[in-house]
């Protein structure tokens, strides 16, 4: 291989150095919006509900995730990520946990 191809590769090898940059924070987000759909699905089919019921809990789950992270893109990610990472995991939790209770509020009062 010729020294000019050589010290070509080397330059092309460094390049990325310069940025000094790396995804960790952004993977935790993603890994969050990954892993946490998948344990909430988990969850939920081991808790008794009725079938319209559960129904109802993921679309409350989905859609509070899908709002949070519409609500969250809009602030610098730099400067909160560990807010918007505990918002994308905090947030839709406690939906899915109110919408719950009050589903089985309402059902035992009709009942």
């Amino acid at each position: 291989m010729p020294h000019r191809t050589k010290r070509l590769l080397l330059c092309l090898l460094l390049l990325p150095t310069l940025a000094f940059a790396h995804g960790e924070e952004i993977l935790l987000t993603v890994a969050i919006l990954v892993i946490s759909p998948i344990l909430f699905s988990l969850v939920i089919l081991c808790i008794p509900f009725v079938p319209a019921e559960r129904s109802r809990v993921i679309v409350v789950y989905l859609v509070a995730i899908a709002l949070t992270f519409f609500l969250t893109s809009l602030l610098p990610y730099g400067t909160y990520n560990t807010w918007i990472n505990w918002l994308l995991v905090l947030v839709p939790i406690a939906a899915a946990i109110a919408a719950s209770h009050r589903l089985r509020a309402k059902r035992n009062r009709s009942e």
